[in-house]
Parts: C-alpha cells; structure tokens; sequence
C-alpha cells in the first residue's frame, strides 16, 4: 500500500515542476552570479539529480531566513543545502549526506581574541535562521549572537567594528576578503567542528526524498559527483589532508590572486567575452552553412575519412540523399565506398591518388544509388585541411547529370533527324533534278516511236519492236514519275486502279529490297475492286508496307501480301493486307496480320523515319480519297467498279523478240 502510495505521489511530482529556492549569497554553495542566475556546487548538484530522476525543476533565489521559512512551512519543495540538527528534523527531512563544510571563527585584529576560549560575553555575527544561531540559542553558549543575513554582510560588519566575531563558512569568508580587499579579519587557528550539507524538503515529502537520494546515488555512480566536486572544491577533496593546511594553501591562493589585482580580472572578463562573440560567429556560420546545404537539395554534399573507400561517411546532405536514395542516418559511420561504382573505382582509383596542388579534383562518373542503379554525376573532391593524408578529410560535391545526359541524347536525335532530313531533301531535290531530264529524253524516244509506227505495216516484226520500244519507254515513264512523287515535285493525280496493279509494278523490286531469309508471297484477289488513287502512290504504300514488315521480322521468316474486295460497314472497299510469320529455331509464330507493322509505322510517325523509308501518308490518302479508312495491316478505299479484263495486268513483252538472238531462251 505504502509503494503503491509512493508511486502516486511520484506520478504526481513527475507531472509538475520541483520548485527549489536558492541562498543568495552563499558561496560556493548557493549565490546569484554575475548574470542573474542561480550557480554553486549545491545547485549543479541539484541540477544533475533532477536530469538523471528526469525532474523538472524551477529555481527561484532568495535570502536564507525566508527560504528556511518557507520550506518549513512546506510552500517549496526542496534547498540543495541544509544542515541537519535535532530542532530542524521536526519539521523538514534530509536526504543523504551531499558535501562536507568547515566552518571558522573571524575576529578583528584589534579584538584582542586568541583562542575559542576568549569569546565569552562578546558579540558574535551569525547567519540569521542558521545552524549556528540555533545551537547557540539551544545550548546556551555565553556569546551575544547577533544576527546577519548572509556570510558577506558578516564579514563586511565585523570589519566595520560592529561585533568582535563572526562565525562563517571558511571558504565563504575567504572568497568575500578577497573581492573587497579586508585586511583587518582574520580566523583563529583551531576551525569548528565539520559539519555535513544535504537536501532537505518538508515533513511528509517521502516521494520526493526518495527520488532525490536514488538521483544522488546515480550521479556518484556515473562520475558526475566527482567532476562537480572537482570543479568547485579541488584543493579540498583529497582525503587525509589536514584542514589546516588547506586552509593554508587556500589562503595563500587567494592571496596570490589578490596580487594579480584587477588586471586580470579584466583580462579574465575580456576573454570571455571574445570567448562567446567567437562562440556565436561560429554557431551563426555552422547555422548559415546548414541551411545553405539544406537549400541546395539539387547538389549532394559528403564529407568523409580519407583515402581509400574503407573511410567512414561523417556528413550527408539533403541533396545526398535525393541523389543516392539513402537517409542520412542510414550512411553515416558507412564505408564511403558503398556510393562508388565498380566502373568509378577502375577509372580513378583512390580519391587522394591525383590532387591538384591546391588539394582539389573533378571528374565525370557514374555513381551508383542504394537502389543498385548507376547514374552519371560531375563530382569535385576537395581535402579539407589535416595533419597529413591520412588525417584529412574530403569534401564531395555532387551534381547529377542525368537530366543534361538525356537533353543530349535528345538533342543528338534531333540533329541526327535533321541530317537525315537534309540528306533525303537533297536526294529528292536530285532525284527530281534527274527525272525530269530524263522524262526530257524519254518524251522524244516515245515520240518518235510514234511517227515510226505509222510508217510500218501492221504486225510486221519491226513494226512488233517499234511497239516495244513504246512498252519500254511508258515503263520508263512511270519510273520517273516515282521519282517526281519521291521528290514532290509532281501532283498528284488520281484515276482508277486497283492494288493488283499497284503489286505488278513494285513486285519485282520488293523481291530485290527483301533479304534471301525472308519468303516473300503475293495473293490477289480475281477481279479486284477499282479505286480512285494515284497510281504512283498506290505503290509507294504497297512499298511501305512490305518495307515496314521487313524491319518487323528479327531474322528468318515469311511476308504474305493479298487484296481483297470486302464490304464493310455496308460499304463495297478495295482492301490491301499484309502479314508475316517469324521463324525461330524452326518454329514459326502465329502469323495473324501484322499489327506490329502499324505500330512500327506509328512509332516512326512519332519520332521520325529511319534510313531509307518512309511514312505511309494515311493522312494524305484519306484527305485525297474521301471515305477511306485505315485499320491495323490493312488499307480500306471505297470502290468504284469492278477491274476491267482479268485481275492482273498481263506481264509486258519486253525483250522477248531479242533475247533468243543471242542464244538466251526466254
């Protein structure tokens, strides 16, 4: 019931803060220091008690008189140092014992008081509420206690002859008649008895005290204790010393500082204030820096051991962590190397192996992100400055170049494109050139051949070559109107065909432009639907649709191309298909029609033609020949009437009346 009472309490004093009053002038246990604040090993102590119990504490200053007063009365929680005694254990409890104090006897020099002894009937100053008025009051001691409020008013009253002893903390009355240079005071040989300071907090306040001691018990245990002790008592903590040659050896400090004067006071406070102006350029420029390398989060900043990739991570920026994909946390104490790539390490080896002068290297690599994926980074190491190489550390600074590398491939396309696009400019401005001066030539040829047919007698054997030389030139004249159409530089004009047509005038050359690993096979439809279409145009699509299917089969295969007359949509069209079949290992794929022709001809519609071919003007023909549709492999034309004569054209005659003279047989 107690523990669980206890624990309640506790809970309760967890939630709210440990109010604590000082002594203003109690040095070097409790005072107020140059700054307001409240200082002294008592406080520092408290201070360590309450971080290791994680209590919240409010620290308020106060003289003694009122602080004894009011803890009495329980309206604050605890003073860092009491003394215990039988009257004060009535109404307060203490914690363990938490530092020794010796106190001593001053008088003046013109008292005429040697020993202890030679106290009776005088005036004595004592600290008001203090332990030493009580036991003079309790035990009837043959002085006249008079009171003080705090050991510097005793010491400066004694000096002034307004007693003829006081009775002060001996480090406390040493401190005062240094700082106002009392030459009159002095202590008598044989020192109080010691006595020992603790915490002490009102009647009742178990929780509280417990927490308190088992902080105490904390800090002696970790050290703390001993390095507080250190600070504020260093000449008095090693055990076996005899009082009086501390306090021998303190006067004599005190007294060696009192001839230093004022000087080095002075000097004293002009450090420290060149101390915490330097301390606060550096704070300000560590908080300019960081934020400045928080801003940048496009640029990775990394600070690391040098040389070698074994060094461990001691810095890593925001922008670090964007371009590698790690947390901060995650990288620092980490081996450098694991952001290096195998190729990086190859190039360039140790990151010290090859520093200008001014201890700085560049260079372009790729690097390699915690995801396994490498990307392209510019990369300026700068040794920051060391004893010696293997003291230093390196600065990386890292720029992410993967967006300029894709802008340069992306520009690299374009202008490949416009050179491509140059180059067919210049082979249709030629290939125009040479067509029209070849129709020239052609014009007189067929010309002629005219006038001389109608010299000769019908179905005779000349009048027969005449009539093939005719033949040979109309075929020549539609070559070059290919050409002109290459080169757009003739209009277009339609008429009706059909797409058997449109095959017997390309197919002997498909059959050239196709690999020896790829069967090409033509299956027209009998009497095939007319259209209304250029010609010349009509067989540049057959063109591009085989060509198309060509670059879609990856080695062996099949290239099937038929028309048909099909009604769509209640519509009669004239239909051109084309499929193929890839063969691998033997095997050959369904050959269903090729939808990935289209999407290859889309795809290079998008991002511009490849060498050698050309786009398959769906745009164009459906502009031209209303009605007209595009779907998948296939070219959908409306019908005007069927073929006249039979489905293909019968093959020309040219050369058979010639090819047998020499011995070929035909």
């Amino acid at each position: 019931m107690l523990a669980c009472t206890l624990l309640g309490v506790a809970a309760s004093a967890a939630a709210e803060p440990v109010v604590a009053w000082i002594d203003e002038a109690y040095p070097p246990h409790q005072f107020v220091d140059s700054r307001g604040e409240p200082a002294g090993f008592d406080v520092d102590l408290l201070r360590a008690v309450a971080e290791a119990e994680g209590l919240e504490l409010e620290l308020r200053t106060a003289p003694w008189a009122e602080i004894l007063k009011r803890l009495e009365a329980g309206r604050i929680d605890v003073n860092p140092g009491v003394f215990r005694s039988a009257e004060r254990e009535r109404r307060l409890d203490f914690s363990v014992d938490t530092a020794p104090a010796h106190y001593a006897i001053f008088v003046r020099d013109d008292a005429g008081i040697a020993s202890r002894d030679g106290l009776q009937g005088k005036r004595v100053l004592v600290n008001r509420g203090g332990y030493h008025e009580e036991r003079i009051r309790a035990e009837q001691i043959p002085v006249e206690p008079v009171e003080a409020d705090n050991a510097e008013q005793a010491i400066l009253r004694l000096a002034a002859g307004e007693a003829d002893a006081a009775v002060v903390l001996n480090t406390a009355a040493l401190y005062f008649i240094r700082i106002h240079d009392i030459r009159n005071v002095r202590s008598l040989p044989d020192p109080l008895e010691g006595l020992e300071l603790r915490f002490a907090v009102p009647a009742g306040r178990e929780a509280l005290l417990l927490r308190l001691n088992d902080g105490l018990a904390r800090v002696r245990a970790s050290g703390a204790y001993d390095a507080l002790y250190d600070r504020w008592f260093g000449v008095l903590k090693p055990p076996g010393v005899p009082v009086g040659h501390v306090l021998w050896v303190l006067g004599a400090s005190l007294l060696a500082l009192a001839v230093l004067g004022g000087g080095s006071a002075l000097w004293s406070r002009s450090l420290q204030r060149e101390v915490e102006r330097r301390t606060r350029e550096l704070l300000d420029t560590d908080a300019r820096l960081r934020a400045t390398l928080a801003a940048a989060r496009d640029v990775g900043f990394v600070v690391a051991e040098a040389p070698g990739d074994g060094a461990r991570i001691l810095e890593f920026s925001e922008g670090a962590e964007r371009l590698f994909g790690y947390a901060r946390d995650e990288v620092l104490g980490r081996p450098a190397g694991i952001l290096r790539s195998s190729g990086d390490v190859e190039l360039h080896g140790d990151s010290l192996g090859s520093m200008d002068p001014e201890g700085r290297r560049s260079r372009e690599t790729e690097l390699l992100r915690k995801t396994d994926e490498l990307f392209s980074a510019f990369v300026v190491t700068t040794r920051l400055p060391g004893d010696d190489d293997q003291g230093a550390r390196l600065l990386y600074v890292l720029f992410d170049l993967t967006e300029r590398r894709v802008a340069e491939e992306a520009q690299q396309r374009l202008r490949e494109r416009l050179r491509k696009t140059e180059t067919m400019h210049a082979l249709g401005r030629l290939a125009g050139g040479i067509a029209h001066d070849f129709n020239n030539i052609l014009t007189a040829m067929l010309g002629n051949a005219e006038l001389l047919s109608k010299d000769l007698e019908p179905g005779s054997e000349p009048a027969q070559r005449v009539d093939e030389i005719g033949e040979a030139g109309r075929a020549a004249a539609d070559l070059v109107r290919q050409l002109l159409d290459f080169a757009r530089r003739r209009p277009s004009s339609p008429q009706p065909t059909t797409w058997n047509q449109a095959l017997d005038g390309v197919q002997a050359l498909l059959a050239r432009l196709l690999p020896v690993n790829i069967r090409f096979e033509v299956r027209p439809v009998q009497e095939a639907w007319l259209f209304k279409m250029d010609p010349s145009q009509a067989q540049q699509v057959v063109m591009n649709l085989v060509l198309n299917a060509r670059d879609a089969i990856e080695g062996a295969g099949r290239i099937e191309l038929r028309t048909e007359n099909r009604v769509v949509d209640g519509r009669p069209m004239a239909v051109l298909c084309v499929a193929r079949r890839r063969s691998r290992h033997g095997r050959h794929h369904p050959g269903a029609h090729l939808r990935a022709v289209l999407q290859h001809a889309f795809a290079r519609a998008r991002h511009g033609p490849r060498p050698g071919h050309r786009p398959l003007h769906h745009r164009e023909l459906r502009r031209r020949h209303r009605g007209g549709e595009h779907a998948g492999p296939r070219h959908h034309l409306p019908r005007l009437g069927p073929a006249p004569g039979a489905a293909r054209a019968p093959p020309r005659r040219i050369g058979r009346s010639f090819q047998p003279a020499p011995g070929y047989n035909v």
